[in-house]
């Protein structure tokens, strides 16, 4: 692996872990603070919302998985 293309893989990976914190904070913020276990309407709002930050956290997921397994390329070709 050329330093070129470290250098674009480490600024994939930082592009990636740029999104999964914007979905981290939007899943955080938009979905767990809603609920409120002492009111009828906090308790619907996290179940009516379940199948979109499900499928948001997914993508948070996959976005994860392939940013760690880039980080784990380059970690193996540098130890060539």
């Amino acid at each position: 692996m050329t330093k070129t293309e470290i250098y674009d893989n480490i600024g994939l990976v930082s592009g990636q872990i740029n999104d999964i914190s914007c979905l981290a904070q939007e899943i955080r913020d938009d979905y767990f603070n809603q609920y409120n276990s002492d009111s009828e309407n906090g308790k619907m709002a996290i179940v009516w919302d379940y199948d979109k930050y499900a499928s948001l956290y997914r993508i948070m997921e996959n976005s994860l998985y392939e940013a760690a397994k880039i980080l784990k390329n380059i970690k193996n070709n540098l130890n060539v």
